[in-house]
C-alpha cells in the first residue's frame, strides 16, 4: 500500500520512498548580550540524514531562567547554510519576519514558502543582532524532516 508523502512536492522523485521522520532543531541564545552585534551560533546537522526544514519558531524571554516571555521580538536575524554557502535572507531581517512566535498566544511557527533542504553534516549558522540595551534568552527551532537514505518500510 502506498502511503501518502507530505513533503512529495520538495523533493526530487528519487527522494519520495526515503524513509523520514518529524525532527526539530533548536538553538539557545542563553544570554544574547545587550546590544549584540552578529552574534553567531551553529546547528550541526546530523551525519545520518538531510533536514527539510520545513517552518522556524521563536521564544524570547526576559531573563536566563526562561521565566518571563517577551511578545515583541527586538532582534534582527541573518541565516546560511555552511554546505553550500548560501544565505536565506539579503541581509539581517527582523526576527518577526522570520520566526513564528510558540508561546502563549499560540500563533505557531511561520512555515516556510519554500522549504529549505540542507544536506546532512551541513552547519545551520544563525547570527542575531540584539537591539535592545538588555540582555535576552532566545531559543530558535528549525521544525522539519529528516530524511534517511534508507528506502521506506
Amino acid at each position: 500500500m502506498l502511503i501518502s508523502n507530505p513533503i512529495r512536492e520538495f523533493l526530487p522523485p528519487s527522494w519520495w520512498n526515503r524513509a523520514h521522520d518529524y525532527f526539530e532543531y533548536s538553538v539557545d541564545y542563553n544570554t544574547l548580550a545587550a546590544s549584540a552585534v552578529a552574534a553567531p551560533r551553529n546547528i550541526n546537522i546530523d551525519a545520518d540524514s538531510d533536514f527539510l526544514v520545513l517552518s522556524v519558531s521563536r521564544v524570547i524571554t526576559t531573563d536566563a531562567s526562561g521565566a518571563t516571555e517577551q511578545p515583541f521580538a527586538e532582534q534582527l536575524i541573518r541565516v546560511m547554510d555552511s554546505a553550500s554557502g548560501a544565505n536565506w535572507m539579503n541581509e539581517f531581517t527582523h526576527l518577526d519576519n522570520f520566526a513564528g512566535r510558540m508561546a502563549v498566544d499560540g500563533f505557531g511557527p511561520k512555515w516556510l514558502e519554500v522549504p529549505r533542504l540542507v544536506i546532512r553534516s551541513a552547519a545551520i549558522t544563525i547570527e542575531l543582532t540584539n537591539l535592545e540595551a538588555a540582555a535576552r534568552r532566545i531559543w530558535i527551532t528549525f521544525h522539519g524532516c529528516k530524511i534517511f537514505n534508507r528506502i521506506r518500510e
